[in-house]
């Protein structure tokens, strides 16, 4: 994972702000610089060669500009010649900024921020982001965070502290899609991914890509006023188009959108969930809010009341299935799956639509429910799909 200048602003906030250059606010960063008298007329030959490098975010209190303020100027050109990530100015003497500089880093996308706290110690920036920039850059870091923020879903102030660490530019909506291949991805797949989604349109500052045990993961934020969360057919045609154009997946999950950033967790479930029954229907796209009686079944699917009506309807025909070597629970499992059609349940179970009804006769005979009753049904129709929801829940606990 990347630590941007986002995240360093976001982190910082109370004591960092923007000044010119928004436009690069995605600039990562590996490392800090300080720039001191390197570009001091006199001396800047001896030290410009190989003191600031690309993705390096470098800071400075311009002491050396105090008799010649346009100096700064200067050094904005000579950092974005460099390709570093952007410039802290610690405005000790209170120079005047000029407008040239300004203009400059806006043109050219390079963050240019001013400290606004005299609590803000440059030993204590570079440490932080040095300690952010190893974090991030473990393989392991964001597995275990996307860990910790799938056990926290029920717990919001959980899930936002936990949402800040893996991403600190995260904005209060967010939205959740998983991703999965036959293999496992590679790390140089999951790169190629990862490029294709930072060039999207969805690769914005505030998003996240990342891997997740062995899929795609990909976090969309936004805050409702100046950026809005894409439609479920946005971001999935994004995934089908831009996403897998090198990349096949086996199954793509969708969240629905969250309003708040203390539901990153709910969304995190949903998405690997929508997957896991994308695979079950062996389809590749499939969205938790399209998922009908399903999507307020699977939060509670584990309950015990839940498990005790299932049981209740199935257990009589998983008996006589296992006494007579029957398909009463798949036909009643298939059925639901199809819409409550009987032709469509037929032409899955490769069977006569008679042989499907005559299934349903002797599942009426063993439960007392009758599929042509509508309130029967729609009892049959639900332990159906709790089963389902327990099968997925089953299949994603790690």
């Amino acid at each position: 994972m990347l630590y941007t200048v986002s995240d360093f602003l976001a982190t910082h906030s109370d004591q960092v702000r923007i000044i010119a250059g928004s436009g690069g606010l995605s600039r990562p960063i590996s490392e800090v610089g300080i720039l001191d008298y390197e570009l001091m007329p006199g001396l800047k030959e001896k030290f410009r060669r190989n003191n600031f490098y690309e993705r390096q975010l470098v800071l400075s209190t311009f002491l050396y500009a105090k008799d010649d303020p346009y100096q700064i100027v200067e050094a904005v050109k000579y950092l974005v010649g460099k390709g570093t990530s952007g410039l802290v100015i610690k405005n000790v003497l209170r120079l005047p900024l000029s407008d040239a500089a300004l203009r400059y880093a806006d043109a050219r996308n390079f963050p240019l921020m001013l400290v606004t706290s005299d609590e803000a110690f440059f030993d204590v920036l570079v440490g932080d982001v040095n300690a952010r920039v190893r974090e991030l850059a473990s393989a392991e870091f964001s597995q275990h965070a996307l860990d910790a923020l799938w056990l926290a879903a029920g717990d919001s102030e959980k899930a936002r502290a936990t949402a800040r660490q893996l991403c600190p530019s995260f904005r209060e909506e967010c939205m959740v899609l998983f991703a999965r291949a036959e293999e496992p991805l590679s790390s140089e797949s999951f790169e190629w991914l990862r490029r294709q989604w930072r060039q999207g349109p969805f690769g914005l500052p505030y998003s996240l890509a990342t891997s997740y045990n062995g899929g795609f993961l990909a976090v969309v934020t936004a805050d409702g006023d100046n950026a809005q969360l894409p439609s479920s057919a946005q971001l999935g045609e994004f995934a089908l188009g831009e996403l897998a154009c090198e990349q096949e997946f086996r199954e793509i999950g969708l969240s629905e959108p969250h309003y708040s950033l203390g539901e990153l967790g709910i969304a995190l479930h949903q998405a690997l969930e929508a997957a896991e029954v994308a695979a079950r229907r062996q389809e590749t796209l499939c969205c938790f809010g399209h998922l009908g009686v399903l999507r307020a079944v699977l939060p509670f699917a584990e309950a015990p009341e839940m498990r005790s009506f299932a049981a209740g309807v199935f257990r009589p025909l998983q008996e006589f299935d296992a006494e007579n070597n029957g398909a009463l629970e798949e036909t009643v499992r298939t059925w639901y799956r199809v819409g409550q059609s009987i032709e469509a349940a037929a032409e899955i179970l490769g069977q006569h639509p008679n042989t499907v009804r005559y299934r349903f006769d002797q599942v009426r005979q063993l439960s007392s429910l009758d599929r042509r009753r509508p309130s029967e049904a729609q009892q049959l129709a639900f332990a159906a799909a709790i089963q389902e929801a327990q099968g997925i829940k089953e299949a994603l606990r790690f």
